[in-house]
C-alpha cells in the first residue's frame, strides 16, 4: 500500500477526491505580501550585519543633531551641553542635557546600548522614554526651539 492508501479494516483506504478548484488570476492589490527574512544559517546573510550598521548610522545622526540642538538653545539663552564620545562613530555615543527654566531639565542618552530621554523637576525625575518614544521628545524639543518656544515646553509628564 502506497502512503496514500492505508488498509483499513481489510480494506484500503482511498483519500477522498478533491474537486478541482479554478485558478483565478490574482489581483495585484488584493494580493497580501509579507516580508520575508532569510536567515541563512549557511553563513550568507547579511541581515543581522545590515541592522547593526544602520543602527550605528542613527547613532551617529543623532549625535550630530544633539550638538546642533545644543548650539541652537545656547544661543537662545537656554543652558545646554552635549558631550559626545570619540568621533560619534563605532561604538561611541552622547549625552544631552538641557535646563529649560523653573527646575525643568532634559536628558537625551544615546549610545550603542540604547536611546533615552529623561524628564525632571527640582532632580525628581517625572518620565523617562526609550527608543522611538523618546526620539519623539527630542523632535518636539527641536521644534519648540526653532519656535522659539521652548521655555514653554510642558513637562510631558503634564501633557499627557
Amino acid at each position: 500500500a502506497s502512503s496514500a492508501q492505508r488498509p483499513v479494516g481489510g480494506r484500503l483506504r482511498t483519500p477522498p477526491e478533491q474537486p478541482a478548484q479554478p485558478e483565478q488570476p490574482a489581483q495585484p492589490n488584493q494580493q497580501k505580501q509579507k516580508k520575508t527574512f532569510r536567515l541563512g544559517l549557511n553563513g550568507d546573510s547579511i541581515m543581522f550585519p545590515r541592522l547593526a550598521e544602520h543602527y550605528r548610522s542613527v547613532v551617529e545622526d543623532l549625535v550630530m543633531s544633539l550638538q546642533a540642538l545644543a548650539t541652537s538653545l545656547q544661543s537662545a539663552g537656554l543652558t545646554a551641553t552635549c558631550y559626545s564620545c570619540g568621533d560619534g562613530r563605532d561604538g561611541h555615543g552622547a549625552s544631552f542635557v538641557a535646563d529649560i527654566g523653573d527646575g525643568h531639565m532634559v536628558r537625551f542618552l544615546v549610545s550603542d546600548f540604547g536611546i533615552s530621554w529623561v524628564e525632571s523637576r527640582n532632580g525628581r525625575e517625572l518620565v523617562k522614554l526609550e527608543g522611538a518614544e523618546a526620539i519623539q521628545e527630542l523632535q518636539r524639543m527641536a521644534d519648540l526651539a526653532q519656535e522659539g518656544q521652548v521655555r514653554t515646553m510642558q513637562p510631558l509628564a503634564q501633557a499627557a
